[in-house]
């Protein structure tokens, strides 16, 4: 369950990419356990003859299938519960992994390989190996079974939208898997030493997805047993032990028996949260139980970090983001949706006009900021640069090119979705200081960067090295993921929109153009906004976009940082670009540069999959796959 200490264990890695045993390698010795490295299947049985090991970390994607024929080897020999087998393969393999686990595998991790995950995962199964086996232990324990699909489960957890969601999901999947009546998960609040939840039960609420939050004494309860001693209470009778809170069935005439109380802690090792589970239908929970819940806590906790987010020190509840259509008051593109009348005079980008000619503003003063000088000019508008006159700080003001006396409640959205984009606080966005209006245009103030754009790094290097593309895109998706979690879709993702700081930094930028829930469509049916290159194929459609759709633009991005050219160049109109986002396959960054890591490609694939559901379910996921990239190209250097 994430212990306080680490299980060190004797550990066979059989990969057959020379670097990423030796990554894997230098981690898991790190963690204190002893490593033995195997390059091929033939090698892994030879280890496995010579020596005795604790766990076996196998790579399916070996040739020729020896992967899985190494797998049933093993099992001919070893029951799951004394030699547990954690396999690997790539994220699109996913029939692999239904096959290994049919095969007697007990746990799985994708490739790009997440380290924290895969660190959480050994060491559950280690807990696992490190109970007694009894009379009631199955030699093909539950999780070596089919009747408890561990990629359904995190799929569930991966696409749950939304905290309030979140934390359901977590809920629905103890109280399923456990075979119990009520499941809890709490999150700990450590400054207020308390615990946050929502109500998780289906006959408690009406299905909204923005429920209050509840809080209670991180000491009460068994939950706040667990938590304060941070080990799993098992207690047979509630009533029969006083740390027991009787209030909750006082008041819904609820029956308490069994519980099951455990702490989760995240990938890191922080005590984050703690769930609680109700009532064993055959009464007390077993060591069986206790087994299934040592791998289940890791996912649960991973799922509960994502279901929060710290605004001025405060935990908040993630927002929900439901697909909603775009907006154009902000959008520097215009375009009828495909299929569409394929006129390609109609199809070009188009801008509104200038408010004003940005040159004539030097020297004057707007509002309380003094224009020194025009830093670029585009279709949304306009940047100059100015000095804020009250406190003396540089700024980066904004003029957007927006007619708002066309519609008035333009004006009031667009106000509104901005001073929410200023409170993402976020060291890899770009702050937003102030929004106003200046004769009639409104105008946006930012924080001003010193280091320029990914995009005039592109344009001032022949190719911009891949390891400082993935430190760039990984910034970028950090910034991405705080304004998901506050329920903003950004919509125009490019690298024009990545800031540079003189650190290295790198920070997401113009959220002044994002979509926040629930905005409505103004642009007028079958319109659609974005930059045609870095387009989703929802957008292209002019479908209703999500948050996802932020991740195929970054996805494009990235492919374009990588290999200098954008997904899908020198395509003969605007309505063809649109098209080949829709139908032509997934570009292969390494077909351009065969030097790239094979990781890019599968990175490139997943964030841009046509599909919605195919792709990362959040910019965490892809931030996730990058990581393995950067300690990659961390041991290149």
């Amino acid at each position: 369950m994430g212990s306080k200490a680490s299980r060190g264990g004797r550990v066979l890695v059989i990969q057959p990419d020379p670097m990423s045993s030796a990554l894997l390698s230098e981690h898991l010795l790190a963690d204190g356990h002893k490593v033995w490295v195997a390059e091929s299947a033939q090698e892994g049985a030879q280890q496995l003859e010579d020596e005795t090991f604790d766990i076996v970390l196998l790579d399916l994607d070996l040739a020729d299938r020896l992967g899985f024929d190494l797998l049933k080897q093993i099992r001919s020999t070893y029951i799951p519960a004394v030699l547990p087998v954690i396999v690997s393969s790539a994220r699109e393999h996913s029939d692999a992994i239904v096959e290994a686990f049919a095969l007697g595998a007990n746990d799985y991790v994708t490739k790009p390989i997440n380290l924290p995950v895969l660190r959480a995962r050994i060491q559950a199964l280690l807990a696992v190996r490190a109970m007694p086996v009894t009379d009631e232990t199955s030699d093909s324990f539950p999780f070596a079974a089919t009747e408890v699909d561990l990629p359904a489960i995190d799929q569930r957890l991966q696409r749950a939208e939304g905290g309030a969601r979140k934390l359901r999901s977590i809920c629905d999947i103890l109280r399923d898997v456990l075979d119990a009546e009520r499941a809890s998960v709490y999150r700990y609040d450590k400054a207020r030493n308390e615990l946050l939840t929502v109500v998780a039960h289906s006959d408690e609420t009406s299905g909204s997805n923005e429920s209050l939050l509840i809080r209670m004494s991180a000491e009460e309860g068994l939950a706040g047993a667990a938590l304060c001693a941070d080990e799993l209470q098992n207690v047979p009778d509630a009533y029969e032990d006083d740390r027991f809170n009787q209030s909750f069935d006082q008041k819904t005439g609820f029956r308490t028996r069994s519980v099951i109380s455990f702490p989760l802690h995240a990938y890191e090792g922080e005590l984050i949260g703690v769930a609680q589970v109700l009532n064993h239908r055959d009464g007390p929970f077993s060591e069986e139980h206790v087994r299934m819940i040592e791998q289940l806590a890791p996912r649960c906790a991973g799922a509960l970090s994502l279901a929060f987010f710290e605004a001025d020190s405060e935990l908040e509840l993630a927002k929900t983001i439901e697909a909603v259509p775009g907006i154009d008051s902000l959008a520097d593109t215009i375009l009828p949706a495909i299929p569409g009348i394929a006129d390609d005079t109609r199809l070009q980008a188009t801008a509104r006009p200038e408010v004003k000619n940005p040159h004539s503003l030097v020297g004057k003063t707007i509002g309380r900021y003094r224009v020194t000088q025009v830093l670029g000019i585009g279709g949304q508008g306009f940047v100059l640069d100015a000095e804020d006159e009250l406190i003396g700080r540089a700024v980066a003001l904004k003029m957007v090119n927006i007619d708002y006396t066309k519609n008035p409640l333009t004006r009031e959205r667009f106000m509104n979705e901005v001073r929410s984009m200023g409170q993402i606080n976020h060291p890899n966005t770009v702050a937003i200081h102030d929004v106003g209006e200046y004769d009639d245009a409104l105008f946006i103030v930012m924080e001003k960067g010193d280091g320029g754009t990914a995009w005039k790094l592109m344009k001032d290097k022949e190719r911009v090295p891949w390891h400082r593309v993935v430190d760039i895109v990984s910034d970028a998706c950090n910034g991405l993921d705080a304004a998901h979690r506050r329920g903003m879709i950004h919509r125009d993702i490019k690298p024009d929109n990545i800031l540079l700081i003189s650190d290295g930094t790198a920070k997401l930028t113009d959220f002044g153009l994002a979509l926040a829930p629930n905005a409505e469509d103004i642009a007028g049916s079958g319109r659609i906004v974005g930059t045609p290159h870095y387009m989703s194929p929802e957008q292209c459609r002019g479908d209703d976009v999500d948050h996802r759709s932020d991740i195929y633009s970054m996805g494009g991005t990235f492919y374009h940082m990588l290999t200098g050219e954008p997904p899908y160049p020198e395509r003969a109109s605007v309505h063809d670009l649109l098209t080949s986002h829709c139908d032509d396959p997934v570009p292969d960054p390494r077909a351009i540069d065969a030097d790239l890591p094979a990781e890019c490609t599968a990175i490139v694939r997943t964030s841009m999959a046509k599909n919605p559901d195919d792709r990362y379910a959040s910019a965490v996921e892809m931030l996730q796959d990058l990581t393995w990239l950067r300690e990659l190209a961390r041991r290149v250097d």
